[in-house]
């Protein structure tokens, strides 16, 4: 179960990266995802979203939870699937390589989840 744990910090890492500025400095990074500047509180709330999965994912690694491993996984592939749905709803590309990099999370944490054992 090594490497799945191991990919826990890839999603740690990756939610993040996207949620600190999403919450701090929304307005700077929005144009990036082919949205206007706003002041409404949603892209604040998704920056904590990602800040929250992303602590989960750490305290997954650290203590070794194994039993959210496979909830993480499901939990991620949602995901993708919203921001390929939005992706195709905006036209924009970041959302594509969002969803994308998500993605290789949930391939790598459900590769290494189902051969661990």
């Amino acid at each position: 179960m090594q490497q799945s744990f191991l990919w826990q910090l890839y999603i740690t890492g990756h939610t993040l990266l996207f949620g600190i500025p999403f919450l701090f400095f929304p307005n700077t990074v929005l144009p990036w995802f082919g949205y206007a500047p706003t002041t409404e509180p949603w892209i604040r709330l998704a920056g904590i979203l990602f800040i929250v999965i992303g602590l989960t994912a750490y305290t997954v690694y650290r203590h070794r939870i194994r039993e959210m491993l496979l909830p993480g996984i499901n939990l991620r592939i949602l995901v993708v699937a919203l921001l390929v749905i939005l992706g195709m709803r905006s036209d924009s590309v970041f959302l594509y390589i969002l969803s994308g990099i998500v993605f290789i999370g949930v391939v790598g944490s459900a590769f290494c989840y189902y051969t661990e054992d």
